[in-house]
């Protein structure tokens, strides 16, 4: 959110607090599950794959959840098909 904050745009800009607060809590549990994945006894690869698709699911999620958070016109579209490819 750092770079977000610096972004610069010709236009007003705005965040919405509750959408940047569960950005925020996402990647804060994302964080913290996969700290505690790696600081078990033993990591199986299977649980360590496990563990990076969580991790990459969560920065998504924030990145996007703080996306949507930007209040801003014209707003930020987002096509489906290609998020999800």
């Amino acid at each position: 959110f750092i770079g977000m904050l610096a972004f610069s745009l010709p236009i007003e800009l705005g965040y919405d607090t509750l959408l940047t607060g569960q950005s925020l809590l996402i990647a804060v549990a994302s964080s913290g599950f996969a700290l505690w994945l790696v600081s078990q006894p033993k990591l199986p690869w299977l649980q360590l794959a496990f563990g990076a698709l969580i991790m990459g699911t969560g920065i998504a999620c924030m990145h996007y959840m703080g996306m949507a958070a930007l209040r801003m016109q014209p707003g930020i579209d987002y096509d489906p098909t290609l998020f999800s490819a």
